[in-house]
């Protein structure tokens, strides 16, 4: 259930233009569809951690851009 209700969610999110990233409409949509099945305490820690680690991964994604692009316009690299 949580992968449906996590992809439902994202898909809305990203329909909400005037939202950079569906920033809040995630969460919200998140949090109603978890609620009815595991709570308001719950739904609420679940959001929390999902927001976490989705911005720990994009921080991590972009580290690994940054060495990247990096490393291509290194000397040792230039064509």
């Amino acid at each position: 259930q949580f992968i449906v209700i996590a992809a439902l969610a994202n898909t809305i999110s990203y329909l909400v233009i005037f939202a950079p990233g569906g920033i809040g409409f995630r969460e919200i949509f998140l949090f109603l569809g978890l609620d009815p099945v595991i709570g308001h305490v719950n739904a609420v820690l679940v959001v929390v951690a999902v927001r976490i680690l989705q911005t720990l991964v994009e921080i991590v994604l972009w580290g690994m851009g940054m060495v990247i692009l990096k490393r291509d316009k290194s000397p040792d690299h230039a064509g």
